[in-house]
Order: C-alpha cells, then sequence, then structure tokens
C-alpha cells in the first residue's frame, strides 16, 4: 500500500520555527537569540516549563558570598587583578541565568534560575546562645528586574539607572558610593524579589526608579525590624540604608508571628531580625514564587498583561512589540550586584497566528 503525504511549505516553515524556539531544553542547551514567550490557554505546568525553550545570560561584577569553594578565583589573574567598573571591587566568575517565558491571555509568566551555592534567606536573624538574644549580620539572596518604559524610543540598559556619588579617596583610590536614580523625566518599571523580605509571602515588590530614586508603586512600609527597642521601627525602603540590628536588642516575634514570651521554648533558636507585612495596592501587582534545590535559585513570576499603572510595564500582545528589561542578581547582599551588560529582549509569539500566515 502507498500512502502519499502532502506538506505545505508554510507547515514546513512553521514546524522548523516551532521547534527551533520552543523545543524541551535545559540551562545547558543552545540559547535563542531572544526570550520568546509562547501562548498558553492556562497557567503553564511543570511539563509546559521543561519544555519551553531557553534565554541564556551572562551576569557579571557582582561579589561573592560562597562561590570561591566552586571555583577558584586566585588562579585567575584577571579576576584577582582587575577593579570591576561596576562597583570598584575585584571581579568575580560570571553567574549565567536562564529564562524562559510563558504568556496566557491575561497573564505573563517568566521563570528565572541562577546558581547560587548557598541559600541566603534571612535579614539580620537573631541566634539564640549562651543564655541570650544575638543579633546576626546575614543578608538574602534576591534578584531584580528592570523594565523599559519608553518601549524602545529611547536607549536602555542598567547603566542608566546606576550613578555614582559621594566621591571620596580611600587608601590612595577614589571611591564612591552608587544611587539608583534616573536623571531626567524618565522612569522605569522595577520588580524585586527577594529571599527573604518578599518570598516570604510569594511576591516581588513592584517599584519604580526616576530622579528621586527607588519608590514603591504604591506608598507604604512592608519591613519592620523586630526588636524590643522600637517594636514598630520601619526599615528604610532603600537598600543602602538598611542597617543591623544593634546589639542587646530582642526580638518580640519568632518566625511564625507568634510573640516571643518569658520562657516560650525556642526549637529553631532563632528569630526574624525583620518582620514583613503584605503589601496593598499596586505594589503587589507581581506574584513571585522562590525555590531553592540542587544549589539553584528558581524564581517564577506572574503579572496581568495590563495594568492601570502608569509607573508598569504594559504588554500590548496584540501588537509585535520588544520588550526589554535589564537583570541583576544578588548573592547575600544588598548592594553589589551581578548585572546583565545588555537588556533581554521578551517577544511575544502566538503560534496559532504564525501558522494562520503562512497558510
Amino acid at each position: 500500500m502507498k500512502v502519499t503525504i502532502k506538506v505545505s511549505l508554510a507547515s514546513i516553515f512553521f514546524l522548523a520555527v516551532f521547534f527551533a524556539l520552543f523545543s524541551a531544553a535545559d540551562s545547558k542547551s543552545t540559547s535563542s537569540d531572544r526570550l520568546y514567550a509562547l501562548k498558553l490557554d492556562s497557567p503553564p505546568n511543570e511539563f509546559d516549563w521543561e519544555n519551553a525553550q531557553p534565554f541564556i545570560v551572562v551576569a557579571k561584577n557582582g561579589n561573592l558570598h560562597e562561590l570561591h569553594k566552586a571555583v577558584d578565583v586566585d588562579a585567575d589573574s584577571v579576576h584577582t587583578s582587575t577593579a570591576s567598573c561596576h562597583h570598584a571591587a575585584p571581579i568575580a566568575p560570571p553567574v549565567t541565568i536562564t529564562l524562559k517565558a510563558y504568556y496566557t491571555k491575561d497573564e505573563l509568566f517568566l521563570k528565572v534560575k541562577w546558581l547560587d551555592l548557598t541559600k541566603d534567606d534571612a535579614m539580620f536573624e537573631y541566634e539564640f546562645s549562651d543564655d541570650k538574644w544575638n543579633t546576626s549580620k546575614k543578608l538574602e539572596d534576591a534578584l531584580g528586574i528592570m523594565w523599559d518604559l519608553s518601549y524602545g524610543k529611547k536607549p536602555f540598559n542598567c547603566s542608566i539607572a546606576c550613578h555614582a556619588t559621594d566621591w571620596k579617596l580611600k587608601d590612595y583610590s577614589l571611591v564612591s558610593k552608587f544611587r539608583m536614580g534616573i536623571k531626567g523625566s524618565d522612569m522605569v518599571d522595577l520588580w524585586n524579589w527577594s529571599a527573604y523580605r518578599t518570598n516570604t509571602f510569594n511576591f516581588a515588590d513592584d517599584r519604580y526608579i526616576n530622579e528621586d530614586g527607588v519608590l514603591p508603586d504604591t506608598p507604604s512600609r512592608i519591613y519592620f525590624y523586630n526588636t524590643d527597642r522600637v517594636t514598630s521601627a520601619p526599615v528604610a525602603e532603600s537598600a543602602r540604608d538598611i542597617t543591623p540590628l544593634s546589639e542587646g536588642d530582642t526580638p518580640v516575634y519568632d518566625y511564625n508571628g507568634m510573640k516571643i514570651a518569658d520562657g516560650y521554648w525556642m526549637l529553631t533558636g532563632k528569630a526574624p531580625g525583620i518582620r514583613i507585612v503584605m503589601p496593598n495596592g499596586n505594589r503587589a501587582d507581581v506574584r513571585a514564587l522562590g525555590a531553592y534545590e540542587k544549589s539553584k535559585w528558581e524564581v517564577t513570576f506572574s503579572r496581568a498583561l495590563i495594568n492601570e499603572d502608569n509607573k508598569d510595564v504594559t504588554f500590548n500582545v496584540k501588537r509585535d512589540n520588544i520588550y526589554k528589561f535589564g537583570l541583576a542578581v544578588f548573592d547575600n547582599t544588598l548592594t553589589n550586584h551581578y548585572a546583565v551588560e545588555e537588556p533581554v529582549e521578551l517577544v511575544f509569539v502566538d503560534a496559532n497566528k504564525v501558522d494562520a500566515k503562512n497558510n
């Protein structure tokens, strides 16, 4: 029996494009030239994520925490002898970041994964030893995503929001502090995920950056110091202004939000240095769930495609727009981050429309 199969050139083209963009792949696979979000009828499941085409970028110039256990930095003279132009610190080995994306008629879904050999998910955590509470300088891992609100009309990269201030001479070298801010009337949308301060309630802090610095979409305080001295003391919004608790401070609440009374039996011997409350209004627009496994962080973001807030990026999938964003990861630090030099370009693809155009 002879069977004849007719395949149109349009069908061949579509299949080639589809498999090139959306074949099953992991972080070791060849990355595409852009981050492509494929349309789904419902939110992506585990199978969808496993079969999404990854986009791979490299972030540089951050501060190491424990990564030196896996990478011999001293063996590379470039790393130890060259100063980072980003934060005036020794250059560390880069961090590879894998991104995947999907969307539905209502939402964008973005998954970000990167290597981090230590799970740092506490902020100034208290530890009970020698019959007293001791404060620590523990910091958390974090991730920042900065969206271009000019939609390609103006030059965009992470450096537009990072500026050196307070220059001074130290040890015969000129050093400075860095302040996030954008000159003039421009503005960018900022999603901040942190391993403790936002992951506790599965959200990313929705903020924006303008000439006044980094500001929340909805003015509010969501971080508070957990101390018996001033139990309602708010934590500053800017990372550079957050300071450790003082020696001698005592926590008021445990990690379950219960008051620590006299004689309270601590199963872990630990308590949070900072308390968190869930943000309201537009500050809570971005949902984010972070999971740490096999020395990697994986954070899944979701947000409505269309927001009425002019401080938020609008994803108009009916147009063939390219949406640019900057990316940075933080390894046990609030300031010196690994940044991706060139912005990532996000493109929305509807496979049904591609098929229709080619038939």
